[in-house]
């Protein structure tokens, strides 16, 4: 991890600090800590494992246009309830099994805590609607005539040579035909997010029911999260909010947590997106194959990312 990552993850551990920590320091109600040691001693560290469900995200609709000079992007193509081609690309995601994370904390007064998370979450494309997750991944940028510069006739290729969304179908339905004024020219793949973070939370724990020794538990962290779409990654700020309830488990230092968890992204911009089948040179030179046509560089995607759903795991303290 380079000198500026551990400078940002420095700056919002200390911002999180700053701003729990007086605002929970004479919150906690009756009862002992929650991760306290058995005599309400300040001061105990804990671990704990988390699984993320996130059964529901706001990813945001897919814009994009190319880096090349000239090109102008008229719409994201995909296809749409109707089983057309359609100017707005947005697909539906759902979250992997395979999501969670570790964390350390610690007790820094009674009802107050921090501690420090890593996590791994992935989102895929939902392809129950498509024949395929690889035809439910395939995404265009259309251009205008214009800048594409192209003129159609009869010994020319038509360009969806290069980016044919006539390959893409969903179940039980005809591909839709292209017309000629859609110039999709610059192909990519859509395979979802796999993001890595590291965060600082702080929490405020309040004790609801001394029998049961339940909690409930409220916080919120800040941090760094390394994120992958299209085949790109970026160093982006996230931050979560929490809110659940825990239980001690009977004659055991360990507690048990469950409750609902945000998680969200700050930046939405992916740089230098590369197709993934591109106009060639010589596509571009061959007489019968669009000579005037602009040749596929790179693109810039914007698309927002937030999830949220059911957190679960186990605390043990020392």
């Amino acid at each position: 991890m380079d000198i500026y990552c551990k400078k940002i993850i420095s700056g919002t551990a200390l911002i999180t600090l700053l701003t729990f920590s007086p605002s929970y320091s004479s919150a906690r109600v009756a009862g002992d800590s929650p991760v306290g040691p058995v005599d309400g001693e300040i001061g105990n560290i804990y671990i704990a494992g988390h699984y993320h469900g996130e059964f529901w995200n706001n990813i945001g609709t897919l814009k994009g246009k190319e880096d090349a000079t000239g090109v102008t992007t008229g719409a994201i193509l995909g296809w749409n309830a109707e089983n057309k081609a359609a100017g707005e690309y947005k697909p539906k995601y759902k979250g992997s099994p395979f999501a969670g994370g570790a964390s350390i904390g610690m007790a820094l007064m009674e009802g107050v805590r921090i501690e420090f998370q890593g996590l791994y979450s992935q989102i895929n494309i939902d392809d129950k609607d498509f024949e395929s997750e690889e035809k439910a991944q395939y995404v265009e940028l259309q251009r205008d005539n214009a800048s594409s510069g192209s003129t159609f006739g009869s010994n020319h290729t038509n360009p969806s040579k290069w980016a044919s969304i006539s390959d893409v179908g969903r179940k039980d339905t005809q591909p839709q035909p292209v017309p000629e004024s859609r110039l999709a020219a610059f192909k990519m793949k859509n395979k979802g997010f796999n993001n890595i973070a590291g965060m600082v939370n702080a929490y405020g724990d309040f004790r609801i029911s001394e029998e049961f020794e339940a909690d409930l538990y409220i916080g919120g962290g800040l941090g760094l999260t390394k994120i992958n779409f299209l085949d790109k990654s970026r160093f982006a700020p996230a931050y979560q909010f929490k809110g659940g309830i825990s239980f001690a488990l009977p004659n055991s230092p360990a507690r048990i947590f469950a409750g609902y968890r945000y998680f969200g992204v700050w930046g939405d911009k992916f740089k230098e997106v590369k197709p993934t089948e591109a106009i060639t040179d010589a596509a571009i030179n061959t007489t019968n194959h669009e000579p005037a046509r602009v040749k596929s560089t790179t693109a810039t995607i914007e698309n927002s990312f937030a999830v949220h759903g059911v957190e679960a795991g186990i605390m043990y303290n020392f």
